[in-house]
Protein backbone atom coordinates (compact mmCIF):
# COMPACT_ATOMS: atom_id res chain seq x y z
CA UNK A 1 0.00 0.00 0.00
CA UNK A 2 1.45 3.34 -1.10
CA UNK A 3 2.50 5.83 1.59
CA UNK A 4 0.30 8.89 1.16
CA UNK A 5 -0.32 9.91 4.79
CA UNK A 6 1.59 12.63 6.62
CA UNK A 7 1.13 12.38 10.39
CA UNK A 8 1.18 15.66 12.33
CA UNK A 9 1.78 15.73 16.09
CA UNK A 10 1.48 19.14 17.82
CA UNK A 11 3.75 19.20 20.84
CA UNK A 12 4.30 21.38 23.90
CA UNK A 13 6.33 19.84 26.74
CA UNK A 14 5.18 16.27 26.09
CA UNK A 15 8.32 14.34 27.07
CA UNK A 16 6.33 12.04 29.40
CA UNK A 17 4.23 10.53 26.63
CA UNK A 18 5.63 11.56 23.22
CA UNK A 19 7.78 8.44 22.87
CA UNK A 20 4.74 6.16 23.26
CA UNK A 21 2.89 8.14 20.60
CA UNK A 22 5.76 8.06 18.11
CA UNK A 23 6.46 4.42 18.80
CA UNK A 24 2.85 3.56 17.99
CA UNK A 25 3.21 5.41 14.67
CA UNK A 26 6.51 3.64 13.92
CA UNK A 27 4.81 0.26 14.42
CA UNK A 28 2.01 0.89 11.93
CA UNK A 29 1.08 -1.92 9.54
CA UNK A 30 1.14 0.74 6.80
CA UNK A 31 3.93 3.25 7.29
CA UNK A 32 3.47 7.00 7.20
CA UNK A 33 4.98 9.01 4.38
CA UNK A 34 6.38 11.27 7.10
CA UNK A 35 5.87 12.12 10.76
CA UNK A 36 5.92 15.82 11.62
CA UNK A 37 6.27 16.94 15.23
CA UNK A 38 5.41 20.60 15.67
CA UNK A 39 7.42 22.03 18.57
CA UNK A 40 5.34 24.81 20.11
CA UNK A 41 8.07 26.28 22.38
CA UNK A 42 8.79 23.18 24.46
CA UNK A 43 11.27 23.58 27.29
CA UNK A 44 11.68 19.88 28.06
CA UNK A 45 13.21 17.03 26.01
CA UNK A 46 10.35 16.70 23.53
CA UNK A 47 12.43 17.76 20.52
CA UNK A 48 15.20 15.28 21.33
CA UNK A 49 12.65 12.48 21.66
CA UNK A 50 11.06 13.40 18.33
CA UNK A 51 14.43 13.35 16.57
CA UNK A 52 15.28 10.00 18.15
CA UNK A 53 12.26 8.52 16.38
CA UNK A 54 13.23 10.10 13.07
CA UNK A 55 10.39 12.61 13.04
CA UNK A 56 10.62 15.87 11.12
CA UNK A 57 10.62 18.67 13.69
CA UNK A 58 9.19 22.03 12.70
CA UNK A 59 8.93 25.01 15.02
CA UNK A 60 5.97 27.27 15.70
CA UNK A 61 6.70 30.27 17.90
CA UNK A 62 3.12 31.52 18.20
CA UNK A 63 1.75 29.67 21.19
CA UNK A 64 -1.40 27.64 20.85
CA UNK A 65 -2.81 24.53 19.21
CA UNK A 66 -4.38 26.56 16.38
CA UNK A 67 -0.98 27.78 15.21
CA UNK A 68 0.80 24.48 15.86
CA UNK A 69 -1.79 22.55 13.87
CA UNK A 70 -1.63 24.96 10.94
CA UNK A 71 2.17 24.89 10.89
CA UNK A 72 2.21 21.11 10.75
CA UNK A 73 -0.53 20.82 8.15
CA UNK A 74 1.19 23.36 5.91
CA UNK A 75 4.47 21.45 6.16
CA UNK A 76 2.85 18.13 5.25
CA UNK A 77 3.64 16.63 1.83
CA UNK A 78 1.18 13.74 1.84
CA UNK A 79 -2.11 13.70 -0.04
CA UNK A 80 -3.75 12.95 3.30
CA UNK A 81 -2.89 14.70 6.57
CA UNK A 82 -3.56 12.74 9.75
CA UNK A 83 -3.40 14.35 13.16
CA UNK A 84 -2.87 12.78 16.55
CA UNK A 85 -2.11 14.31 19.95
CA UNK A 86 1.26 13.72 21.58
CA UNK A 87 -0.38 12.00 24.56
CA UNK A 88 -2.35 9.58 22.37
CA UNK A 89 -1.42 6.11 21.09
CA UNK A 90 -2.50 4.87 17.66
CA UNK A 91 -3.84 1.39 16.93
CA UNK A 92 -1.44 -0.63 14.73
CA UNK A 93 -3.81 -0.32 11.73
CA UNK A 94 -4.57 3.38 12.23
CA UNK A 95 -2.87 4.61 9.05
CA UNK A 96 -4.13 1.59 7.09
CA UNK A 97 -7.71 2.38 8.07
CA UNK A 98 -7.26 6.04 7.10
CA UNK A 99 -5.83 5.13 3.70
CA UNK A 100 -8.51 2.56 2.91
CA UNK A 101 -11.41 4.71 4.11
CA UNK A 102 -10.22 7.73 2.14
CA UNK A 103 -10.35 5.72 -1.08
CA UNK A 104 -13.89 7.04 -1.19
CA UNK A 105 -13.22 10.16 -3.26
CA UNK A 106 -16.36 11.80 -1.90
CA UNK A 107 -14.82 11.97 1.56
CA UNK A 108 -12.94 15.16 2.42
CA UNK A 109 -12.17 14.30 6.04
CA UNK A 110 -12.69 11.57 8.61
CA UNK A 111 -12.63 11.28 12.37
CA UNK A 112 -12.00 8.17 14.40
CA UNK A 113 -12.99 6.64 17.72
CA UNK A 114 -11.01 6.48 20.93
CA UNK A 115 -10.68 4.76 24.25
CA UNK A 116 -9.06 5.46 27.59
CA UNK A 117 -5.52 4.11 27.28
CA UNK A 118 -5.30 3.01 30.91
CA UNK A 119 -8.39 0.82 30.34
CA UNK A 120 -7.03 -0.84 27.20
CA UNK A 121 -7.30 -4.28 28.82
CA UNK A 122 -11.09 -3.72 28.77
CA UNK A 123 -11.07 -2.36 25.24
CA UNK A 124 -14.75 -2.90 24.29
CA UNK A 125 -15.87 -1.12 27.47
CA UNK A 126 -13.30 1.66 27.04
CA UNK A 127 -14.47 2.28 23.45
CA UNK A 128 -18.12 2.16 24.47
CA UNK A 129 -17.61 4.89 27.08
CA UNK A 130 -16.09 7.21 24.49
CA UNK A 131 -18.80 6.33 21.95
CA UNK A 132 -21.49 7.39 24.42
CA UNK A 133 -19.65 10.67 24.97
CA UNK A 134 -19.35 11.24 21.22
CA UNK A 135 -23.07 10.75 20.67
CA UNK A 136 -23.95 13.07 23.54
CA UNK A 137 -21.45 15.70 22.39
CA UNK A 138 -22.59 15.69 18.77
CA UNK A 139 -26.26 15.77 19.76
CA UNK A 140 -25.52 18.88 21.82
CA UNK A 141 -23.89 20.37 18.73
CA UNK A 142 -26.93 19.69 16.53
CA UNK A 143 -25.53 16.60 14.84
CA UNK A 144 -22.19 18.09 13.85
CA UNK A 145 -19.57 15.38 13.23
CA UNK A 146 -16.75 16.56 15.44
CA UNK A 147 -13.25 15.80 14.16
CA UNK A 148 -11.31 15.64 17.39
CA UNK A 149 -7.69 16.70 17.02
CA UNK A 150 -6.39 13.54 18.66
CA UNK A 151 -7.73 11.37 15.82
CA UNK A 152 -8.65 12.83 12.46
CA UNK A 153 -7.51 13.13 8.85
CA UNK A 154 -8.17 15.56 6.00
CA UNK A 155 -7.18 15.72 2.34
CA UNK A 156 -4.27 18.07 1.67
CA UNK A 157 -6.04 19.80 -1.21
CA UNK A 158 -9.07 20.46 1.01
CA UNK A 159 -6.82 21.85 3.75
CA UNK A 160 -5.36 24.41 1.34
CA UNK A 161 -8.81 25.92 0.86
CA UNK A 162 -10.01 25.32 4.40
CA UNK A 163 -7.16 27.11 6.16
CA UNK A 164 -8.37 30.54 5.04
CA UNK A 165 -11.77 29.93 6.62
CA UNK A 166 -10.54 29.05 10.10
CA UNK A 167 -10.59 31.65 12.85
CA UNK A 168 -7.64 31.99 15.22
CA UNK A 169 -10.06 33.49 17.75
CA UNK A 170 -12.42 30.53 17.50
CA UNK A 171 -14.18 29.27 20.60
CA UNK A 172 -12.98 25.69 20.12
CA UNK A 173 -10.55 24.85 17.32
CA UNK A 174 -11.79 21.26 16.90
CA UNK A 175 -15.39 22.40 16.49
CA UNK A 176 -14.47 25.31 14.23
CA UNK A 177 -12.46 22.94 12.01
CA UNK A 178 -15.36 20.47 11.95
CA UNK A 179 -17.91 23.15 11.04
CA UNK A 180 -15.84 24.54 8.18
CA UNK A 181 -14.59 21.29 6.65
CA UNK A 182 -18.12 19.91 6.24
CA UNK A 183 -18.83 22.79 3.84
CA UNK A 184 -16.28 21.20 1.47
CA UNK A 185 -17.81 17.75 1.20
CA UNK A 186 -18.60 14.50 2.95
CA UNK A 187 -17.27 13.86 6.46
CA UNK A 188 -17.73 10.74 8.56
CA UNK A 189 -16.53 8.94 11.67
CA UNK A 190 -14.77 5.61 11.09
CA UNK A 191 -14.96 2.88 13.73
CA UNK A 192 -11.76 1.39 12.28
CA UNK A 193 -9.67 4.46 13.08
CA UNK A 194 -8.75 3.93 16.73
CA UNK A 195 -6.49 5.73 19.20
CA UNK A 196 -6.04 5.58 22.95
CA UNK A 197 -6.18 8.74 25.05
CA UNK A 198 -4.56 9.06 28.43
CA UNK A 199 -6.80 9.55 31.43
CA UNK A 200 -4.87 12.59 32.68
CA UNK A 201 -5.74 14.52 29.55
CA UNK A 202 -9.38 13.49 29.62
CA UNK A 203 -10.07 14.11 33.30
CA UNK A 204 -8.27 17.42 33.75
CA UNK A 205 -11.02 19.48 35.50
CA UNK A 206 -9.76 22.82 34.20
CA UNK A 207 -9.84 21.56 30.61
CA UNK A 208 -13.26 19.97 31.09
CA UNK A 209 -14.77 23.21 32.37
CA UNK A 210 -13.20 25.18 29.53
CA UNK A 211 -14.44 22.69 26.93
CA UNK A 212 -17.94 22.66 28.40
CA UNK A 213 -18.19 26.45 28.21
CA UNK A 214 -16.72 26.46 24.70
CA UNK A 215 -19.20 23.82 23.58
CA UNK A 216 -22.09 25.95 24.83
CA UNK A 217 -20.90 28.94 22.80
CA UNK A 218 -20.25 26.73 19.79
CA UNK A 219 -23.77 25.27 20.02
CA UNK A 220 -25.22 28.78 19.91
CA UNK A 221 -23.18 29.55 16.82
CA UNK A 222 -24.26 26.35 15.06
CA UNK A 223 -27.91 26.98 15.92
CA UNK A 224 -27.61 30.48 14.48
CA UNK A 225 -26.05 29.17 11.25
CA UNK A 226 -28.82 26.60 10.95
CA UNK A 227 -31.30 29.43 11.25
CA UNK A 228 -33.20 27.81 14.05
Amino acid sequence: MKNVVSVVVPCYNEQRCLADCLQSIARQSVKALEVIVVDNNSTDNSVEIAKKFGAIVVNEKKQGIFYARNRGFNAAKGKIIARIDADSVADVDWIKSITETMRDRNLVAIGGISYTYELRWLLPLAIAVHAIFNRFHEKRLYGLTVLYGFNMAVRKNVWKNLEQQLDENCINEDIDFSMQVQKHGKVLRSSRMIVGNRLAGIMNPIKLIRYWKADGESAKRIKKELGS
